[in-house]
């Protein structure tokens, strides 16, 4: 795949392509759950922007919802200064990378909404926001905004981290949970699946959260790698 996971036709005809029902399901759970980040993330197929806009923004954080807000006002303004001074993007190179970055970050949101995906978006605009504003300079008020805006994402990212763990798990770490595997055979290769989730956790190896259907061995050692049968490609 040129772009995984997008679902193309496999024009290489690489064996050990990823069946495209599997690419398709894929690319449906990292849409559905940017905008649903729930268990039941499922429930947000086919629903309009109006539907799951208020459950995605109430589950954002404090300081991610304040750098949406920031970045939706500084291209308002954009767009209001190009109004009303008539600016042509042939005449300011840092007005045509700020429409590269926005229209990234327009189509995050609309793809894909997890804030782990849009940062680089989102800050760009912002950075770029501000210089347009300041007449295009990176002066000290811009500098020191944007190291401030960085050093308060590192330490929310160290507290959110930190708060999970206890005083205990940092004198004894916990150990990996128990999980009951089931044995397929992949050619002679035992390999090891997990009912439910799918995750292995400390499990022996080779385990997997599924044995993909017509999956064989290119030889006969695990190293060897696998592929998919000619007769399902």
């Amino acid at each position: 795949y040129f772009y995984y996971p997008f679902p193309v036709p496999d024009v290489l005809g690489m064996d050990w392509v990823i069946p495209m029902a599997k690419v398709k399901l894929e690319l449906a759970e990292i849409i559905y759950f940017a905008r649903r980040p729930a268990g039941d993330w499922q429930a947000a197929h086919g629903l309009s922007l109006i539907d799951w806009f208020p459950f995605w923004f109430a589950r954002q954080e404090l300081l991610d919802k304040g750098l949406l807000f920031m970045t939706l006002i500084l291209v308002i303004l954009q767009i209001i200064r190009l109004a009303l001074q008539r600016l042509y993007l042939n005449e300011n190179e840092l007005l045509k990378l700020f429409l590269i970055f926005s229209v990234g970050a327009l189509l995050w949101f609309f793809s894909a909404p997890a804030l782990r995906f849009g940062y680089g978006y989102l800050f760009g605009t912002l950075l770029l926001g501000l210089m347009l504003l300041l007449s295009g300079k990176m002066n000290r008020f811009v500098l020191t905004g944007s190291i401030f805006i960085a050093l308060l994402y590192g330490l929310n990212g160290i507290k959110n981290e930190v708060r999970k763990v206890t005083l205990v798990q940092v004198l004894r770490p916990a150990g990996y949970p128990q999980v009951q595997t089931v044995m397929q055979l992949v050619g002679s290769i035992p390999v090891r699946t997990v009912p439910g989730d799918g995750r292995c956790w400390n499990a022996a190896l080779p385990c997997t959260d599924e044995v993909v259907p017509h999956l064989e061995l290119r030889g006969t050692r695990v190293e060897d790698g696998f592929r998919i049968k000619a007769s399902a490609r």
